[in-house]
């Protein structure tokens, strides 16, 4: 009997007429893996169970969820699902015992309105047994600090200052921390305070501070201007009260003997999203009322966003995705690569290729390059490049790839292949990344509605 050897397995080429297909190519390439030429079969699926489901931002049900993420904490993990677009991004600390994450996007978190998604932390509270309190083991932490009103700051005493000494006129602003340490900004000035070096200051009781604020501390003044918040240094610190608020204090005020410098401390804004980890352990992110600038944290603190750390592209962003020790701003027109070692040296430059992002969703990291959908095709972007590839545009023609309508496309890695869903289309497709840097293409009939690494859910719930 006769037999067909093929040495290696090429999988599927819309674009390539049937009678023009190589000898290892097929018209039909289904429910198969291709790495490194040989055939295997893709296997089914196995039912996700055994970890903990947490519905978050009012989500119905699993199978209505459009982002989810397995948050690992220790030993254990618990899967996380949202109705709408988030991004997650893991903690910049190292042995981080809390197992924070940070989420921006669709959160649920900060109130209704245009600005109620907040940019929050998840927190694991190991104090509670997730099988007796499960509704207490995660901690949802909004990070936007809305700063105090002006401390009211005067003489304790009712003499003037004594003219014979040294005459200070100064200003406090004061500040609010939270019971994982994260400071807000400083508020407006005080008015100006005629003092001496020692005199006793009373400062104003504040009777309904923030919810989770457990310090506040109060800056005085040492030199410049109260306009510029130069030369402030702290003075005092002062715990809430069993009552929630921050009584009126006495203190003697020594500014020649003041403490640290207020931090140059701005918060992050509530339409912030988009926020991605990168290297030199800050993040990256996007407002939402403004797609055209990237913003950067501070250095080893997500709470902290300042003006001066930003970097315009002339197009709307999509996405943004890092790839070894760049950002990627992947916009509607020319992706941009933003690179540096430091919140305020990130320098933007346009890649040559113009391959606009259609899909937020489409975007994967494999082997430290990132892959998103464009509008002709699937495209790859690599540390260091100065030009996108389209991988896919041997295998599809403009016109096939626009037949899969691939702005709803969804994509995760598994193994050594990039899965991809078109939901309008009723496609899916493997993208088998081979050793030899090609790519050879199959597709299979997993259903899914989003996807997170090896999870992926479908109809009926987790697979």
């Amino acid at each position: 009997m006769a037999t067909i050897g093929i040495d290696n397995f090429g999988g599927i080429a819309p674009r390539i007429h049937p009678t023009l297909l190589g000898a290892n190519m097929a018209t039909r390439a289904h429910n198969c893996l291709l790495k490194n030429g040989k055939l295997v079969p893709l296997h089914k699926p196995a039912v996700f169970s055994g970890v903990p489901v947490s519905l978050e931002n009012g989500l119905a049900g699993l199978d209505e969820a459009s982002t989810i993420y397995l948050w690992q904490h220790g030993d254990t993990a618990t899967l996380l699902a949202w109705p709408g677009h988030v991004s997650v991004a893991s903690s910049n600390l190292a042995r981080d015992s809390l197992y924070r994450i940070f989420v921006s996007g669709e959160t649920g978190i900060g109130g209704s309105g245009p600005d109620g998604d907040h940019p929050c932390i998840y927190i694991w509270n190991s104090e509670y047994d997730i099988h007796t309190n499960r509704s207490a083991y995660i901690v949802r932490h909004d990070i936007v600090k809305t700063p105090l009103a002006a401390p009211v700051a005067v003489r304790a005493s009712d003499e003037a200052p004594d003219e014979t000494k040294t005459l200070y006129y100064t200003y406090f602003v004061q500040t609010w921390v939270d019971k994982y340490g994260y400071e807000s900004g400083p508020s407006e000035p005080s008015e100006e305070v005629e003092m001496n070096e020692g005199d006793e200051i009373t400062f104003g009781a504040i009777s309904s501070p923030p919810a989770d604020a457990r310090k506040r501390r109060i800056y005085a003044a040492i030199a410049g201007t109260a306009e510029e918040y130069d030369g402030f240094r702290i003075v005092l610190e002062q715990q809430v009260s069993a009552s929630g608020s921050f009584m009126e204090t006495t203190k003697a005020v020594s500014l020649e003997d003041a403490g640290e410098m207020l931090p140059d401390l701005q918060s992050a804004k509530g339409t912030l999203e988009m926020v991605v980890k990168v290297p030199g352990n800050f993040y990256a992110g996007v407002e939402r009322d403004n797609l055209r600038e990237v913003r950067f944290s501070e250095v080893a603190n997500f709470s902290i966003w300042h003006d001066s750390c930003v970097c315009t592209v002339p197009d709307d962003i999509v996405a943004l995705a890092v790839a070894m020790n760049t950002v990627f701003a992947l916009t509607r027109g020319a992706p941009y690569a933003i690179t540096g070692t430091s919140p305020d040296g990130m320098v933007p430059s346009i890649i040559a290729t113009p391959a606009g992002c259609v899909s937020p969703r489409s975007v994967t990291n494999y082997n430290g390059a990132v892959f998103y959908a464009g509008a002709d095709g699937y495209y790859m972007l690599q540390d260091s490049s100065s030009t996108a590839s389209n991988v896919t545009e041997k295998m599809f023609a403009p016109r096939d790839w626009e037949a899969l309508h691939p702005s709803d496309c969804f994509a995760t890695v598994i193994g050594s292949a990039i899965y991809l869903w078109f939901p309008t289309a009723g496609k899916q497709v493997v993208m088998n990344m081979k050793d030899d840097s090609s790519v050879a293409i199959s597709t299979h009939e997993i259903e899914a509605k989003c996807v997170c690494g090896n999870v992926l859910i479908g109809r009926r719930g987790a697979v």
